[in-house]
Parts: C-alpha cells; structure tokens; sequence
C-alpha cells in the first residue's frame, strides 16, 4: 500500500508541472505575433532618359520649278528637285539622286496641270515616243497637221520642232491660157510642232546646247487654227510650200502685209533702167526725131514708125 502511494505522488510530481506549463502557455502569456518580414524598399524611380526624335530621311524627287499647266513642253526651266520623306516616296516619283542626265524628261509634254513645287510624277507627263504625246502638244482650240516641204526647206534640215514659221506657197498660176509662177506667203507665225516622226527639241538641254546633226527633213507638222487646215491643204496640192523661220524675238510682233510675188515682175528690170533712145527719121527734106524705150508698156517704137510713114 506504501508502495503504491509512492508511484502516485511520482507520477504526480511529473505531470503537474507539464499540466501547469500548458495553462501558463495557453491562458496566461500572450499569443506570441507572426513576425513579419519588413517590407521591401522602395528604390526611387529613375528619370526617363530623355527621347531624341530623329528627323525622317529624305529622298530628293522632281519637282516643278513653278506652275505647269497642260501642254508645256519641258526643258531645264520647268524643274526643279525637292525632298520627300522616304516613306511618303511612291513608285511614280522621279529620283534624282541616280538619275542620270540623258534620263531627265526634257521634251516631255504636261498632260495634268503641276502646281508649284509639287512633285512631277510619271503619270503627269507624256513622252515623245508615247501615244497622245501630238494631242497634249497642241493648244487649246488648235490642230495639227502635217505638210511635205519644198526642196529648199528639206534639204537644208535647219527647222527644228518648237520655231515659229511663216508658210510660202509658190506655185504655177494659169490666168487667160498664159502660165506664171507666184510665191505668196500663205500663214504666218506659226508653230512647228514635228519634223518628220521627231517631236521636240532636237538639241536637248542635257547635251547642253552642243551641236546638232542636221538630216534631209520631209515633212512638217505645224500647229494651225482650224480654218486653215484647208488652206495649207489645197497650197500642198496646187504647189510646193517652204518655211521661213521667224526669230524669237519677232513672236507676237506685227508683220508686213503678205505680198503676191509672180516671175515676171519678179524679171522685170525696174523702170528707172530702162534707157531711152531716140532715133532720127529723115525722109526727103522732113527730119523726124522718135524716142521709145523708158515707160513700161507696149515698146512705142512700131507706132513711132507708123507714124512717121516708114511702115
């Protein structure tokens, strides 16, 4: 019985402290608090750098040196370059950074009016060699129409497309049964627009005004008002036509009044050469003095005769 007493009060003293332990720890001391881990720093924010916006690149296109309107036939005055952004450049612009001097479109004609300054594009301009290139040549109102050229004219080779002629018709005339040859400038001031198939200039301004071989020409193509279409028509048919090349500075300038030229007066020694001459007529004891020669006209010197009874 001693014995058993013995093991309780052990058994005691080892679980009484554990159970006062877990009170202590439950009831008495406080919850212990989750421990936090402190919060992360925050690291100032770094200034933007600042951005540097670069400029496009540029192409240089053909440009209009100033206002074209439709039917200007290009040369070194009309164009100019410019610069187009790269990405705004199209297929149909004109660069100029490879374009080499033989390729500029000098001769091209305007087919859509170009403002100042506004890029030329292909569609804009139409070739000697392409189709309507005549008809965006002519002026409003105009016509064209082709001619054979007389020998002095064709041979010479000297009218280029872009002169202003005057047109001479010589031809036979016929007048009560006696034949005659006239000249008599039938147009004036007039604009060529074609020799032969060539339209424009013959010396282009890339070859800087260098000179020109000049060939045997055939045929003209001048620009006229459509009322003399027929007349250039019917002096062709009746006769042979020449051009007289009219200077530059004489555009727009009045002319002399045409004048008809035939052979004969054309042969004609002028009045003041023509020498008199005095004959004396003696018959019997009556002297007579005949002049004749000097007036034009029917020689008088049968009628002097006549009249001096020498017939």
């Amino acid at each position: 019985m001693r014995r058993y007493r013995t093991v309780i009060i052990i058994a005691l003293m080892g679980i009484v402290p554990m159970v006062a332990a877990v009170f202590v720890m439950r009831f008495i001391l406080p919850a212990a608090e989750p421990v936090q881990a402190p919060p992360p720093v925050q690291q100032a924010a770094a200034a933007p750098a600042p951005v540097v916006e670069e400029e496009p690149d540029e192409v240089m296109v053909l440009a209009a040196a100033r206002a074209l309107p439709v039917g200007t036939l290009l040369d070194e005055q009309h164009l100019t370059e410019v610069g187009v952004e790269e990405d705004s450049v199209r297929r149909w612009h004109i660069g100029t950074e490879d374009l080499e001097p033989d390729e500029m479109p000098y001769g091209h004609v305007v087919r859509q009016a170009i403002s100042a300054g506004a890029p030329v594009t292909l569609q804009s301009l139409v070739g000697p060699r392409q189709r309507g290139f005549l008809a965006a040549v002519l002026k409003p109102g105009m016509r064209a129409i082709t001619v054979r050229l007389g020998a002095g004219t064709r041979h010479s080779g000297l009218v280029d497309p872009g002169d202003r002629v005057d047109v001479v018709l010589t031809a036979q005339s016929r007048d009560r049964g006696e034949q005659n040859v006239l000249a008599r400038t039938i147009l004036e001031d007039v604009r060529v627009v074609a020799v032969d198939r060539r339209i424009g200039s013959a010396a282009s301004a890339a070859e800087g005004g260098g000179e020109v071989e000049r060939t045997e020409i055939v045929t003209a193509t001048l620009e006229v008002l459509p009322s003399q279409t027929g007349l250039l028509a019917l002096g062709e048919l009746e006769g042979e036509l020449s051009l007289a090349v009219r200077p530059l500075a004489a555009a727009g300038a009045p002319a002399e009044p045409a004048e008809v030229v035939d052979i004969r007066s054309l042969l004609a020694l002028p009045e003041e050469n023509l020498q008199q001459k005095t004959v004396r007529v003696v018959r019997g004891s009556q002297v007579t003095d005949v002049t004749f020669g000097g007036a034009p006209g029917p020689a008088p010197f049968n009628e002097a005769v006549a009249d001096a009874g020498l017939e």
